[in-house]
């Protein structure tokens, strides 16, 4: 999923598992899945009904996010505030990579929201980039790029940028606006580093989402299936199976082809994962973001399930896929 995200918009869907007619499917007839108001329980879900999409609370209401991207993007969050003073950041661990959650006091806070104000680069979308200089022909090359997603009012504000350190030859022409927007990227980047002990109300502690979002791909082909556990051998955490679930999710505004999506709560991701693990799969619960392949003889085909973090400030919604 690229950086470069598109801001979500607060839509009304349907979150409800629709009947589909499968291809070669081996049953006898097309399943007919329980719809899901809520995804907040699979057993006797409530009927069908079209919810408006929550905004977040005030607590939860973004001051900044920092997202990146270099040579080889990767799913990755990257740095949140919000306004109660949680900061959720990406961070290494014994165990791996994964999100991090700690509490600013109210100095520590308004700290951060000084720094990014005075950029003063934040109250407006905008682009920054380095230009050519005249008659100059640079060798092509990687950069980082930035992305600064900030709250001006109550409007979404999305500043690009790239890291200058990249760009520092006699090819370009760097708009002093980059080393601004540098410079609040690596304190964002790691908060701990940037911020003294004293801002800090607590310890840092694993993030634990309360909401992710289960995407699921299907592609259908005949032939040799694919080394993995077929898809309906998992004991999914649902009444119906995995490739009906929910609805097709967007990503950049398009429908994302053979594509489904649910909201689920904390407690149906353990379960979800649980239920891979009987199947040999050991999914993370701490990373950000999972993808994990599946053979799917009734296709026939293959089904990719993902795992998403839905970060507090975001809506629960698959409009645009969680895309952070």
């Amino acid at each position: 999923m690229s950086a470069h995200e598109r801001p979500l918009t607060v839509l009304i869907i349907a979150l409800v598992a629709v009947a589909c007619t499968t291809a070669g499917s081996n049953s006898a007839q097309t399943p007919t899945p329980t719809p899901l108001a809520s995804a907040v329980s699979a057993a006797s879900p409530p009927a069908a009904t079209a919810l408006a999409t929550p905004g977040p609370g005030e607590s939860a209401k973004l001051v900044v996010r920092l997202t990146s991207c270099d040579d080889v993007c990767s799913s990755d969050p990257g740095t949140t505030v919000l306004a109660d003073g949680r900061v959720i950041w990406m961070a290494e661990s014994p165990i791996g990579r994964g999100l991090f959650e700690r509490t600013l006091t109210s100095s520590g806070l308004e700290t951060v929201h000084d720094a990014v104000d005075a950029t003063r680069l934040l109250g407006a979308g905008g682009s920054y980039r380095p230009t050519v200089k005249p008659g100059k022909e640079p060798p092509a090359h990687g950069f980082t790029s930035l992305s600064f997603r900030a709250t001006h009012g109550e409007a979404p504000v999305i500043v690009q940028a790239v890291d200058p350190s990249a760009f520092e030859t006699d090819f370009w022409d760097i708009p002093a606006q980059l080393y601004v927007l540098a410079d609040l990227a690596r304190k964002l980047a790691d908060p701990e580093a940037w911020l003294p002990a004293g801002a800090w109300a607590d310890v840092r502690r694993p993030h634990a989402a309360e909401m992710h979002l289960l995407m699921v791909t299907a592609e259908r082909f005949a032939g040799d299936r694919p080394p993995f556990p077929d898809a309906d051998a998992v004991h999914w955490p649902f009444p119906f199976s995995i490739d009906v679930i929910g609805a097709p999710y967007t990503a950049e505004g398009r429908i994302v082809e053979n594509s489904r999506c649910l909201p689920i709560t904390r407690g149906l991701t353990s379960e979800l994962a649980a239920a891979e693990r009987a199947v040999g799969y050991d999914r993370s619960l701490t990373a950000p973001y999972t993808d994990l392949p599946y053979a799917w003889a009734r296709g026939p085909g293959s089904i990719d399930v993902a795992v998403r973090v839905l970060l507090p400030d975001q809506p629960t919604t698959c409009i645009g896929g969680g895309a952070w």
